[in-house]
């Protein structure tokens, strides 16, 4: 066993280190709706499985979630009351969440003062977007809450090396204290889904024939005005339809005034759906739809691409560092490129199938192996005293140069061994690059 020893709060050597772990994430409302507390969940069991010789011990206020008791059901996995914390009962804090915001979720770094400690930090979304004026006490609170991450000595951990750069410019914190851990894709993302239920999720939603896919929750980052406007354009030559995953209302707000008569029209909403049913559209769709402004890591895209489904999307923020090749890339303001994309996807079907197979590809690539493993690592680092920086995983993530292709631009695929496929897609008769759109007269 991989032992070693540790000072714990009372100044005696232990070679098992604790490590409690703030789980109140998993039990909060949004953070099960937008599927952080599943994530969390996968990320931290196979962070506890592979932590033989450690103990954990997961604060809540209670225990109800199947999240939370899914991970006490491990060996080394303990629950404790968030009351019965007290300082120097754990060698070190791992907090999943330190930007969650929920009503009565306390700042994590008020809770516990004292603890050295690992955080976990998604985006800046709020800081970046507003939605106005009633945002401006929750962009407050966002800031205060960044400032205590500045203040503290935690090391962050984020998921790219995008939301890394960004947490370092907003709120000067030195990059020697943020790691990219990298990412991960929880299994309950890629369910079974038999024709059955294929059938059941078009006659349900009014499907009637090809179309293209959105997904993640609304937000003026999410750009939902540019994708409107190249469905538009494709809509002017072919009979195709639009489906949002989500609620209308909420990205009628987000939409132009000029764009509200084909959101009533052309494009379909879905409301609250299961994992089964978004699986199920994923792997229907033409395509996903992606041209966010924003984001600390795509995972509702990573998603979409283990369901094998094709994907248009941005360039911006962290999807480059995603996709490598294995998505039709655009600037966020380039309607006609995006347009003609969706175009060369509807005429060519060939098209289609071979960014199925990149998508399947790139998405093996992700597992929570090793983002836990280079969590643990950082762990032992810091319980030995060592805080300097450590160079990040070897798995290549750097966004290559990027090509055009008749007014697409897309990165060549670079893996460094050879890629791995669920399905075994065969060889690329486009050569490892994302696929030529055709040039339209």
């Amino acid at each position: 066993m991989d032992t070693f020893q540790t000072v714990n709060g009372q100044g005696k050597m232990d070679r098992n280190p604790k490590v409690g772990v703030d789980a109140r994430c998993l039990g909060d409302p949004r953070a099960r709706r937008t599927g952080l507390a599943d994530r969390t969940a996968s990320f931290l069991r196979e962070v506890m499985t592979q932590a033989k010789d450690f103990r954990f011990v997961c604060f809540s206020e209670k225990r109800s979630s199947e999240a939370l008791d899914s991970l006490l059901t491990l060996p080394n996995v303990k629950y404790h009351p968030l009351d019965a914390y007290e300082a120097g009962s754990v060698d070190l804090l791992h907090i999943p969440d330190g930007l969650l915001l929920s009503p009565g979720f306390d700042s994590p770094f008020r809770l516990y003062r004292e603890a050295m400690a690992t955080v976990q930090v998604h985006d800046l979304i709020p800081l970046r977007f507003s939605r106005g004026g009633d945002r401006s006490d929750e962009q407050e609170a966002y800031r205060i809450r960044l400032e205590q991450h500045r203040t503290s000595n935690a090391r962050l951990l984020t998921a790219s090396r995008f939301a890394r750069s960004e947490l370092s410019d907003a709120v000067d914190i030195p990059l020697g204290r943020i790691e990219v851990i990298s990412a991960g894709l929880c299994a309950e993302a890629i369910p079974v889904v038999t024709d059955s239920v294929a059938r059941e999720v078009r006659a349900r939603f009014g499907i009637r024939g090809q179309f293209f896919l959105h997904v993640g929750e609304a937000g003026p980052h999410r750009n939902i005005q540019r994708v409107l406007e190249a469905f538009r354009t494709v809509r002017e030559t072919h009979e195709v339809q639009l489906i949002i995953v989500g609620d209308r209302d909420s990205w009628f707000v987000e939409a132009g005034t000029d764009l509200r008569e084909l959101l009533a029209r052309d494009v379909l909403f879905t409301g609250d759906i299961n994992r089964q049913e978004v699986a199920s559209l994923c792997r229907q769709a033409s395509s996903v739809i992606d041209l966010s402004r924003y984001g600390g890591f795509p995972f509702h895209l990573l998603e979409a691409m283990a369901n094998g489904c094709p994907i248009v999307a941005s360039e911006a923020a962290a999807t480059p560092e995603l996709a490598e090749g294995a998505a039709l890339m655009f600037d966020p303001d380039n309607v006609w490129g995006v347009s003609r994309g969706l175009l060369g996807l509807l005429d060519r079907p060939e098209v289609g199938r071979e960014l199925r197979a990149l998508s399947l590809e790139r998405a093996d690539w992700f597992s929570w192996r090793e983002p836990a493993a280079r969590t643990i690592e950082i762990w032992k680092a810091m319980l030995s005293g060592d805080q300097a920086h450590e160079p990040e995983s070897e798995r290549s993530t750097t966004v290559p140069a990027m090509e055009n292709w008749g007014g697409v631009s897309c990165a060549p695929t670079i893996s460094p061994t050879a890629p791995r496929s669920r399905q075994n897609p065969g060889s690329s008769s486009l050569g490892g690059s994302c696929a030529p759109t055709p040039v339209l007269g």
